[in-house]
């Protein structure tokens, strides 16, 4: 059985063939999401880093929000990542979302 990577935004196939698991095994986004989300915010993945292999790529937790260019500058006090994605620790999108709604 052959694996298929989804979209870390809208769980849509990104390639590969028929199965019947999908993942997400890394954090680009579908060539739609990329250009429909990206185009105007970044991408905040939330991860836990593994402190035996600090290392390795830090593992999604499976929470993801697209902030806005000028919020992100605002919020985070630095630079746009050069490919609009960002890990954040674990906490900081709950907390972005909480402030949002009020």
């Amino acid at each position: 059985m052959s694996k298929v990577r989804v979209c870390v935004i809208c769980g849509g196939k990104r390639a590969g063939g028929p199965s019947r698991r999908s993942f997400v095994d890394d954090i680009e986004p579908c060539s739609k999401c990329r250009k429909k989300y990206l185009s105007k915010g970044v991408l905040l993945v939330e991860a836990k880093e593994d402190r035996a292999h600090p290392e390795d790529t830090p593992t999604m937790t499976g929470s993801v929000l697209v902030l806005k260019n000028d919020a992100f500058k605002q919020l985070f006090e630095m630079p746009i990542p050069p490919r609009k994605i960002a890990f954040v620790e674990v906490g900081i999108i709950e907390m972005i979302a909480n402030e949002l709604k009020k």
